[in-house]
């Protein structure tokens, strides 16, 4: 088993959305990269929030779960 945070696993993730994304979007994989970069949750804002450190999540973050 690779460690988290290998580049590695990262290279999987990243081809697998890939991947994923082109098949389906139809879009060619020839057209399409990405990278992975990774920094601190502050530095991330998802939906107009700043993510929260994990396990400092507020428990608005769960409403939707099911």
């Amino acid at each position: 088993m690779l460690p988290i945070g290998s580049f590695q696993v990262k290279d999987q993730i990243l081809v697998g959305l890939i991947e994923e994304f082109c098949g389906i979007s139809g879009v060619s994989r020839n057209n399409e990269s990405g990278h992975i970069s990774e920094g601190p949750p502050s530095w991330i804002m998802e939906g107009g929030h700043i993510l929260s450190e994990p396990g400092e999540e507020p428990p608005e973050w769960y409403q939707n779960d099911v």
